[in-house]
């Protein structure tokens, strides 16, 4: 992983004297970050031909305004583990609670991002190739990995079946939840299928909807990012929204 050989205890000593500040964010931390995400889209990308340079580079463009968003909230975060009681903790005891909080963003939660971003980009891949052949192939369909581990959100939009420009694929394509497992199947004019009710997928919708993040309420490939603008990460405070629109400092392409 992207983290294996970092400095910790130089960013904690340098967070704790203030030198590094939501002011001025690590660079190598948001590299590394970058870097671990972009590999992880280009893998997704290489399973289909045809994504035009253009996504490609919008897709790219997201994942740095993502890291950028990310290393601001694990700083900000870390920074929250210095203060105990109103008062400032020891050198020593701050940099255990900081490499805890550090873990969370860079072990636990960079790997779940990887795997969305090798999705999101099989997905974009996938979807490139619908486009092109939507002609033949007009109709989808949904579908779910069904065992142990499949969730609420896809068993109910398992099988559903619409035609490929419906609004339906618009909100419900996969990924629709971290590490979702699931599929679309392009179906031929000319193959045997009932499509699915408006009224059954309001339905199925709707029971999918009580279990489903807004962040997931997308299709990378007609809204060209990875990670939804309404991923947490990018919720910052007023006071550093204009920092946030440069991206914090870092570059966005």
């Amino acid at each position: 992983m992207a983290f294996d050989d970092y400095d910790y205890d130089r960013l904690f000593t340098l967070i704790y004297s203030k030198v590094i500040n939501l002011f001025n964010l690590p660079l190598d931390m948001f590299i590394r970050t970058k870097d671990e995400l972009i590999k992880g889209l280009y893998e997704g990308l290489i399973t289909y031909d045809g994504v035009d340079e253009i996504l490609r580079n919008e897709l790219s463009q997201n994942i740095y305004l993502f890291s950028g968003a990310k290393t601001f909230q694990t700083i900000k975060d870390i920074q929250s583990v210095m203060v105990e009681d109103g008062k400032i903790i020891s050198l020593s005891k701050f940099k255990k609670a900081a490499k805890e909080r550090f873990d969370i963003y860079n072990k636990n939660y960079l790997e779940t991002e990887y795997n969305t971003s090798v999705g999101q980009g099989q997905m974009v891949s996938k979807w490139t190739d619908i486009t092109n052949k939507k002609d033949t192939f007009p109709y989808l369909e949904y579908s779910a990995v069904m065992d142990t581990r499949t969730s609420d959100i896809c068993e109910h939009l398992d099988g559903i079946i619409r035609k490929v420009d419906d609004q339906f694929w618009k909100t419900y394509s996969p990924l629709n939840h971290f590490n979702c497992r699931c599929e679309i199947h392009q179906l031929s004019k000319y193959d045997e299928f009932e499509v699915t009710k408006i009224k059954t997928v309001r339905e199925q919708s709707k029971l999918a909807d009580n279990n489903m993040s807004d962040i997931f309420k997308m299709n990378p490939y007609y809204e060209k990012v990875v990670f939804s603008k309404k991923h947490p990460y990018f919720d910052v405070p007023k006071t550093y929204k204009e920092w946030a629109k440069k991206n914090f400092g870092f570059p966005t392409k």
